[in-house]
């Protein structure tokens, strides 16, 4: 009896040990299939992405009257305070005064060809470096960086398809300041939306006026420069020593 129960358990605890293995197998084989298919995929992306080359540029001393389809001034932060008298924003951003002064200013245009094999469906600038600098479109930024003291990372063009062999123009705005921090003046990107909507973005040194190969952007971290509130939470821990309250 003892014999017929020891093997009865040992039979019951080898098919469990077996079905776990099977299982695990199954698993292991479906995750490498699910790693290959996403390998794939973005293969797929990157091949057929939409992919920017520059044909010239020039650098200006006085402002040009000429359209661009992304006109950006690029501002560097002095510092932080509390907005103490409410408003859309919970702090005071202090940008440096020289961008007030044309003559202070250096403009960069450029054309740039989509060389790539699928359209963008909507493009524009952005900055990361969201601690030391913000992003603004020309034609607004006294206002909202001046007299409103905010914050900005990302400016979209009003222009939203760029098919391939399209070209497109921009003109960044900057102080002599921004070339002179090595951090500053390699943190801006051109960014363009796939069919897919996957965010590609061309890394920009500004000091060298090299445009860099497009890599693949992260969703979250592009939302998060966009709506501003988490970067003002870090604005706040870095220059202020303080929480608001923001959360991802």
């Amino acid at each position: 009896m003892d014999n017929l129960l020891s093997g009865l358990i040992g039979s019951v605890i080898g098919g469990i040990i077996s079905g776990l293995f099977t299982y695990l197998g199954v698993r292991l084989t479906l995750s490498h299939a699910e790693k290959v298919r996403k390998a794939e995929l973005k293969e797929k992306y990157y091949i057929s992405r939409p992919h920017m080359k520059i044909l010239n540029q020039k650098v200006r001393t006085l402002c040009s009257a000429n359209k661009f389809d992304v006109d950006v001034v690029y501002l560097n932060i002095n510092r932080v305070e509390v907005n103490k008298s409410g408003g859309a924003s919970p702090l005071n951003i202090f940008y440096n005064e020289e961008t007030l002064a044309e003559d202070s200013m250096e403009y960069l245009e450029l054309t740039l060809k989509n060389e790539g094999l699928s359209s963008a469906l909507s493009f524009g600038m952005l900055t990361d470096n969201y601690k030391r600098a913000c992003l603004f479109s020309n034609d607004s930024y006294k206002i909202f960086a001046y007299n409103e003291h905010m914050i900005n990372y990302v400016v979209y063009s009003d222009n939203y398809y760029i098919k391939p062999g399209d070209t497109i123009k921009i003109r960044i705005k900057y102080s002599s300041a921004i070339l002179a921090d090595n951090i500053l003046f390699n943190n801006l990107s051109l960014f363009m939306k796939d069919n897919y909507g996957n965010i590609w973005v061309h890394p920009f040194n500004l000091l060298n006026q090299r445009l860099e190969d497009s890599i693949l952007y992260d969703q979250k971290l592009f939302n998060q420069l966009y709506k501003t509130g988490i970067c003002y939470e870090s604005l706040a821990n870095e220059y202020l020593h303080m929480t608001l309250g923001y959360k991802d």
